[in-house]
């Protein structure tokens, strides 16, 4: 006779499929609120620019509102509190606003900010963000500091509106964070543009490690049980022979439910 091929399926897999969707719920859960804390973020932003005293200045905005504190850009969009600066405090948060808005790092926050809502699990997704905005900054404080604005006095300025900074937007305040790294950085800042090239140079291999660190394989489900061969002829080694083996089959082999719903 020829042999009988008795395969069981291992009822293992149905258990690693009713845990899928509870997983991909709290996926979903936290990168959508993540979504939408930064959609919350843009109309505030939209709020400010409606309900603000606007200000033609070339091709940027000047957005004047009680509401603001610190100094942002986002896009051309720059917006301060009521209250003027001094004189040379005013250009340098000018200057400095201009540098984020010409450079278009509005751009690069949203996606540093979108793909943490994306990755949110990665931890390299939130260090590469703030690498990001840190080094937003050193260029921006480098575009200051070559139209010969004394690195004392800007030093200065920018500790004094650093201390009432904002943090978690996903605008360029001012005084955004990393006060002491960035003082540190102005002492040492290299001429021409080569802080730039290092920004652009950078994004290509921060691109590859973030999808080498968020690729990975689904692990494989191994059975729990072996297939069985059992040849017609070796029945009777079963104790109780062809039927006992047959009622010992029914009651232990368990079929996946998808399959019992057919």
């Amino acid at each position: 006779n020829a042999p009988l091929l008795v395969r069981v399926t291992q009822g293992a897999a149905n258990g690693f499929t009713n845990v899928l969707p509870w997983l991909a719920g709290i996926y979903a859960l936290v990168g959508g609120g993540l979504l939408l804390m930064h959609i919350v973020q843009l109309l505030y932003v939209r709020k400010l620019i409606k309900h603000g005293t606007a200000e033609q200045d070339g091709r940027y905005v000047i957005i004047r509102n009680p509401q603001v504190q610190t100094p942002f850009s986002f896009c051309n969009f720059i917006f301060l509190p009521p209250d003027n600066y001094a004189p040379a405090a005013h250009r340098e948060v000018l200057l400095h606003e201009k540098a984020h808005a010409a450079q278009r790092h509005t751009f690069d926050t949203l996606f540093a900010s979108f793909y943490c809502c994306i990755c949110w699990f990665n931890p390299f997704a939130w260090i590469m963000k703030k690498a990001l905005q840190l080094n937003l900054e050193y260029l921006a404080d480098e575009a200051v500091l070559q139209q010969e604005i004394p690195a004392k006095d800007y030093q200065y300025t920018l500790v004094k509106i650093g201390l009432l900074q904002h943090t978690g937007m996903i605008v360029h305040h001012f005084g955004q964070s990393f006060i002491k790294n960035r003082i540190t950085m102005i002492n040492k800042l290299p001429s021409g543009n080569h802080r730039k090239w290092n920004y652009l140079l950078s994004l290509p291999v921060t691109a590859v490690v973030i999808g080498l660190l968020s690729a990975g394989e689904a692990p494989a489900i191994q059975p729990l049980l072996p297939v069985i061969e059992q040849s017609a002829d070796q029945w009777q080694d079963f104790p109780g022979g062809k039927t006992a083996f047959a009622k010992f089959m029914a009651r232990n082999i368990r079929y996946p439910r998808a399959d019992q719903e057919k």
